[in-house]
């Protein structure tokens, strides 16, 4: 009869531990995880006198009149496309460059975005001088 009494006790304790190392309470949820910051997006004007170095030849306003364009016959956007004034167009000649022109391609300086970004932008400069 004691080891009975003992054992209850034993049993008793042990639940009692359990219980306590749960602290009595409803396990609460994690807080859900804050989304990933998103880095600012920045505008094809921006990259264009920026980070493409655009205006550098090109000029600010898309003449081909900056610093370096005269000097390598840089394209007039304000008079029009050759050929590819489309946003594909556009797009393939800042990333690829031009053959037999001065014009190098970007890829390893701009990403996709920032060249779809650049080639929207060169595209509104060549409607303004219409």
């Amino acid at each position: 009869m004691m080891n009975k009494k003992v054992i209850s006790l034993a049993a008793l304790a042990a639940i009692s531990v359990v219980f306590a190392a749960c602290g009595g309470k409803k396990e609460e949820a994690a807080a859900p995880a804050a989304p990933p910051a998103v880095a600012a997006a920045v505008s094809g004007k921006d990259l264009y006198n920026g980070k493409g170095g655009c205006a550098a030849c090109h000029g600010e306003t898309g003449k081909g009149d900056g610093p370096t364009g005269v000097a390598v016959k840089a394209a007039n956007f304000t008079a029009g496309f050759k050929k590819g004034g489309d946003l594909a167009g556009v797009s393939a000649s800042i990333k690829n460059g031009v053959p037999g022109t001065a014009m190098a391609g970007y890829a390893a300086q701009l990403n996709d975005g920032e060249v779809k970004a650049v080639a929207e932008y060169v595209i509104e400069l060549s409607k303004a001088g219409h």
